[in-house]
């Protein structure tokens, strides 16, 4: 007795259906992998570095008025919400860094005397 499905049978369609949601899922899948490879963090992570820039307003109004960086000891994230812990500052001399966590072991960063921001592991 043969067991293949029939032609416009009630099988074959569905198995038609199957390889084609099979299919669109892989290629969505691909598309998202190749987009948290290609697409800028701010894409992904606009409310934290939003958070961030707030914390280097902040740094750099205590600059001003003070005529430093605040240590790392004072500095407090005054209006920042940060229930995670996530986000970080760091004084190192001329120059401060304010981040936040991604992942496990890494994290974006911005550095003051670069301009920029960078992903450290």
């Amino acid at each position: 007795m043969d067991r293949t499905p029939k032609p416009g049978s009630f099988l074959m369609k569905f198995l038609k259906i199957l390889l084609a949601v099979s299919v669109l899922i892989v290629i969505l899948l691909a598309g998202w992998a190749l987009a948290l490879r290609y697409l800028p963090p701010q894409w992904f992570y606009s409310r934290e570095i939003g958070h961030c820039e707030q914390m280097v307003l902040m740094v750099e109004s205590y600059k001003k008025d003070h005529g430093r960086y605040p240590p790392n000891t004072d500095y407090s994230h005054n209006g920042i919400q940060d229930d995670e812990g996530v986000y970080f500052y760091r004084q190192e001399g001329d120059r401060y860094r304010v981040g936040f966590s991604v992942g496990f072991d890494g994290h974006y960063e911005y550095d003051s005397m670069r301009g920029k921001w960078s992903y450290e592991k």
